[in-house]
C-alpha cells in the first residue's frame, strides 16, 4: 500500500513548479503549497504565504490548540499555484464537531504528551465512527465519508479495522492514472463515488499514517 503511493505522488509532482498536482483528473492543473506541498514534502522555501500550522502535527509539531478553531482563505500565487492561509476572522465555534480539525487537535495533544486532553478529544472521534467512516458535521449534511479523515483516524490511532478501511479505498489498477492514490470521498458501500478522484492531499496523509504506525 505504501509502495503505490509513494509511485502516485511521483507521478503527480511537476518538476518544474516544484509542487504535486492537486489530482490527476479534476485539478491536473492545480497545485498547492498548503496543504498538499507540506503533506507531500515539497521544498516550499520558493513560496509566499502564511503556512497553514494545522497540518504541523501530521509531522510531530505542537501547535496552539485556537488553530484548530480558526477558517481559511485562499490565495492565488500565479501558474496554477494557490496556497491556503489561516484567517482568524473565521472562527468555528463548533469545531469539535468536524472529525478533521478535532482529530488533528488529538494529535496534537498526542505530540505534547498531554495524554488527558488527547483522550477526550480522542472520545468524542470515537463517538463518530461507524465502522467504515466518521459521521461529523459534514457527513450529516452530504451523507459522504471523507478518506482523509479517516487518514487522520488511524495516525491518532493505529486500529487495524480503520487500516482495513484506508486499503479499499486505493486504486489498484496498474493500467490508471489513478493508480495507488486515495480515492476523496465514498458511500456506505465502502466504495467511491463516480464523480471521486484520487487526490494529492489524501494520499499524502494517508502515507503519514501508515508511516507512523
Amino acid at each position: 500500500m505504501i509502495q503505490a503511493i509513494l509511485l502516485f505522488l511521483l507521478v503527480q509532482f511537476n518538476s518544474s513548479i516544484g509542487l504535486h498536482r492537486e489530482a490527476p483528473n479534476v485539478a491536473p492543473n492545480t497545485y498547492w503549497v498548503y496543504s498538499d506541498g507540506y503533506l507531500a514534502g515539497d521544498d516550499l522555501t520558493r513560496f509566499t504565504g502564511l503556512p497553514l500550522t494545522k497540518w504541523w502535527v501530521l509531522r510531530g509539531e505542537v501547535v496552539p490548540e485556537a488553530v484548530f478553531t480558526y477558517g481559511s482563505t485562499v490565495t492565488e500565487l500565479g501558474g496554477g499555484v494557490r496556497t491556503e492561509e489561516p484567517d482568524c476572522t473565521i472562527i468555528f465555534a463548533d469545531w469539535q464537531e468536524y472529525a478533521d480539525r478535532l482529530l488533528l487537535a488529538t494529535i496534537n495533544a498526542q505530540n505534547a504528551g498531554d495524554i488527558v486532553r488527547a483522550t477526550e478529544l480522542l472520545a468524542i472521534a470515537d463517538s463518530m465512527w461507524s465502522g467504515i467512516g466518521l459521521r461529523d458535521k459534514v457527513y450529516i449534511v452530504d451523507g459522504k465519508y471523507e478518506t482523509y479523515k479517516l487518514a487522520l483516524y488511524y495516525y491518532a490511532t493505529g486500529r487495524a479495522d480503520v487500516r482495513r478501511v484506508l486499503k479499499k479505498l486505493q486504486e489498484r489498477d496498474p493500467s490508471s492514472n489513478r493508480y495507488g492514490g486515495m480515492y476523496t470521498e465514498y458511500g456506505d458501500n465502502l466504495l467511491p463515488f463516480d464523480f471521486t478522484d484520487v487526490n494529492t492531499e489524501t494520499s499524502a496523509i494517508t502515507l503519514l499514517a501508515l508511516r507512523r504506525w
